[in-house]
């Protein structure tokens, strides 16, 4: 048979609003850009589109040598 224990606390669920942001998508003005190595351009080029995609905001991402630019950009009103 199966023992059931109880009194064990949980963690409480952040919603995402709460979580810490591993790149500072939520604060970028249109024109600021940061920086970020090869090894996080999947992750940061993946969020930055669905934050955009989320929120209304526009990212590009190129990349120049062995680092990665993310740069907020304008979105052409229609």
């Amino acid at each position: 048979m199966i023992e059931l224990n109880k009194g064990v606390e949980l963690k409480k669920y952040d919603s995402y609003k709460q979580k810490k942001q591993k790149f500072p998508l939520s604060t970028m003005k249109v024109g600021d850009f940061f920086t970020v190595n090869e090894s996080d351009y999947k992750s940061a080029r993946q969020m930055a589109y669905a934050y955009g995609r989320r929120h209304g905001k526009k990212f590009t991402t190129s990349k120049s040598g062995d680092t990665i630019t993310v740069k907020r950009v304008c979105v052409p009103r229609k």
